[in-house]
């Protein structure tokens, strides 16, 4: 078991209460993990993403040499995490039905100094999400699911949904477009997240979100647009994403005499 595997399943042994089993590697497409939550079978797979060797090289060489380390991160949908997502979802359909299974999620562990980044990156994949500068609305800025094309529409007739696991965070996303939804919701796997679910249907009803459920090309951008403001009674409406921009520098230990 690799260093990854053995933080998630210590993680949910410790914190959440659930034992993961180790499913053996083998030549046929599989998942890592299965366990229950009492009243279902639940399959994981483990996607891990790190920073580039390029970036860690560029990062350790500005410290080294007493300089400030920069970046500046997009924290919108990325390509490479929807192709680790259409892999989970691969191994997770080749076993489904052999291990009984009756829900399949997708572990995201982000991990390293870009952890807060790979986060954010994770949700907006999953959820094709983006901030809404709403004109006429009480809340100006809500974030808005489904606005751009999004791994959890893309794989929703097997990832029910995904756990996204940081050093310092753990996040329950539900797949509110998996047949499976209300099963998950009322899941004691979803309950043992309490205070940390993300379900986009719950956030709307509650006004703290838009969501774009019409079957409207993702692409074109004045249809989606013209979408939201006939659903929600607005005039206008922007979208944007957050830039994340970071500085690091390095403190020596060394005072003077």
């Amino acid at each position: 078991m690799g260093r990854e595997e053995k933080f998630v399943t210590q993680v949910m042994k410790d914190i959440f209460n659930f034992e993961l089993e180790k499913i053996p590697e083998s030549d046929e497409k599989s998942p890592d993990f299965i366990t229950t939550d009492g009243d279902n079978k639940i399959l994981l797979e483990l996607k891990t993403k790190v920073e580039s060797k390029e970036e860690i090289k560029r990062r350790e060489h500005a410290l080294n040499n007493a300089k400030i380390y920069s970046k500046t991160a997009q924290l919108g949908r990325q390509n490479t995490i929807s192709k680790r997502v259409r892999e989970a979802a691969v191994q997770l359909s080749s076993q489904k039905e052999k291990a009984n299974a009756n829900l399949c999620f997708v572990i995201l562990h982000a991990t390293g100094s870009a952890e807060n980044e790979h986060i954010e990156q994770f949700k907006s994949s999953l959820y094709g999400s983006c901030q809404i500068i709403s004109f006429g609305s009480p809340i100006p800025i809500k974030l808005c699911y489904y606005y751009e094309n999004s791994d959890f529409y893309n794989n929703k007739n097997i990832i029910d949904g995904a756990l996204i696991i940081g050093e310092r965070a753990a996040i329950f996303c539900i797949n509110d477009l998996s047949s499976n939804y209300g099963r998950v919701k009322s899941s004691r796997f979803a309950a043992a997240f309490d205070g940390g679910i993300i379900d986009p249907r719950a956030r709307e009803a509650e006004g703290k979100a838009f969501i774009v459920d019409g079957d409207i090309d993702r692409k074109d951008k004045f249809a989606v647009d013209s979408y939201l403001c006939k659903k929600y009674s607005l005039p206008r409406v922007i979208d944007f994403n957050f830039i994340q921009h970071s500085l690091t520098s390095k403190i020596s230990d060394e005072y003077p005499s």
